[in-house]
This record gives C-alpha cells, structure tokens and sequence, in this order.
C-alpha cells in the first residue's frame, strides 16, 4: 500500500488505489482520478514504476487465491459479487473496504503519520532533488483552469514527465527499501 503511494502521489481520499482497468502494464501509464469530480477534470496520468507493476502482479496472483478460498469456503457468496480489487481479510474471512479510515490504524505501527504523507514527501523529495516544477505539478495533480498537463495548449508532454519521474521516482524506492513481495499463501 505504501508503495502505491509514494509511487504515484496517489491520494487517499476513498479507495487509495487505481482499478487494473486503469493501468496500462506495456506502458506504464495509470489514470488516477483520485480527488475529481463527474467531470474527470483532475484526472491525471502517472507513470508507474517497474516495481510496482510487479507488485500488483504479485497482488493479483494472491488476490485469486483469496478469492477462490473465499468462494469454496465461505456460505455467504453474495459478499464476492462485488468483490474490490484491493481488500482486507478480517479474521471472521469478511471484507473489509480498504479506506483511509481503515488503512490509519494498520499503517501506524509502521508510519505513524498521516495516510497521505506520502504526498508532501513526495513533493519535497522532487523539489529538492531538482525536479521541474511542471513535472512535479503534473505528477501531483496541482493546476489550475489554463495549467493543465493534458490542455490543449500545453507545452509539457507526457514524454518528458515520464523521464524525468525515471530519474527519481525508482531512487527513492530503493532508498526507501521496497522491495516486490509474494503472497505467503501463493506457491507457484
């Protein structure tokens, strides 16, 4: 979860996670539209480091297997039907949505800040590592009315937004020590 977030800038505003359908895997690209509106107006692009990538993999294979266990095991199938992507397994087997109200408390004995730290540090981080400002508004999501990546008169490119986050998006994770991890329950 963490590495979403510091990843992408992700917010955690409901659901702190992009849906699979979202997520283009040949070319790294995401839409997150994480603090938007029926208009998609602050929807944003973000590339997606490798790593993560993999992990969601990871995830997805543990996720099937979850949800196979769930659906042999479990005499209320009518709690699968609209099964989220990501979920937390209570030890009664129920659903739990993950929100930022149930990520704080499981989060805490390992950050003890805020769900969205994340962002500011993110945001330092870039900063003062040199990072463009337009790459890292972009990136965040911060523009106004005129400033948007995706405008019709914008000047920035998503070419150029993507290689610069390559040069400080994968240092970071790897400073800050995440690494792809299997599902303990997985075994392929």
């Amino acid at each position: 979860m963490l590495l979403v977030g510091f990843s992408t800038g992700y917010r955690a505003i409901k659901d702190p996670f992009p849906k699979a359908p979202d997520i283009d895997e040949e070319t790294g690209l995401c839409v997150i539209s994480d603090k938007d509106g029926s208009d998609f107006y602050n929807s944003r692009l973000v590339w997606l480091p490798e790593i993560l990538i993999n992990q969601l993999e990871k995830y997805r294979e543990h996720r099937r297997v979850i949800r196979y266990y769930l659906l042999n095991n479990n005499a209320n199938l009518s709690r699968l039907e609209g099964l989220p992507e990501f979920f937390f397994l209570k030890d009664d087997f129920l659903i739990d949505l993950v929100r930022p109200s149930t990520l704080a408390p499981k989060l805490k004995p390992i950050l003890d800040l805020p769900v969205n730290t994340n962002r500011r540090f993110l945001r330092s981080y870039l900063k003062t590592k040199g990072c463009p400002t337009e790459v890292i508004d972009a990136f965040m999501g911060h523009w106004g009315r005129g400033e948007e990546p995706w405008g019709e008169y914008s000047t920035i490119s998503y070419l150029l937004i993507t290689q610069e986050l390559k040069r400080y998006i994968p240092p970071l994770l790897n400073t800050l020590g995440f690494k792809v991890i299997r599902s303990r329950i997985y075994d392929a």
